[in-house]
């Protein structure tokens, strides 16, 4: 005889339990064999030019590490989600493609952003 907590969780799919994930809603503007992945783009940041292929993860970091911490445009929620957007690259999705190298300084770009 089962219970009614067992009842109830065997009449749901696992799909009831597995919610989208930031990353996946992202991926999902993209074609199927393509996904985002999130750089770090600040050159003072000991993790400079590492990759997330999870936005939360990166997300993290900028809440995590002091450098992003102490930047006045990711102190708050909503500045560390805009600068993910502007941070995203697009790759293969199995991640095949070689992993990005930071730019060469002076070339006019700081922090992936025009300074001009």
């Amino acid at each position: 005889m089962s219970t009614f907590l067992e009842d109830g969780i065997s009449s749901q799919s696992s799909g009831d339990y597995i919610a989208d994930t930031d990353t996946d809603t992202d991926n999902s503007s993209l074609p199927s064999h393509r996904r985002w992945v999130w750089y770090c783009k600040l050159r003072a940041c000991p993790d400079y030019y590492s990759a997330w292929s999870c936005k939360t993860n990166f997300l993290l970091h900028l809440f995590d590490t002091q450098v992003h911490r102490e930047d006045p445009a990711t102190r708050t929620r909503q500045g560390r989600r805009k600068l993910a957007e502007a941070w995203r690259e697009e790759t293969a999705y199995d991640l095949s493609e070689p992993k990005k190298r930071p730019p060469e300084e002076g070339n006019g770009k700081e922090n992936g952003v025009d300074s001009g």
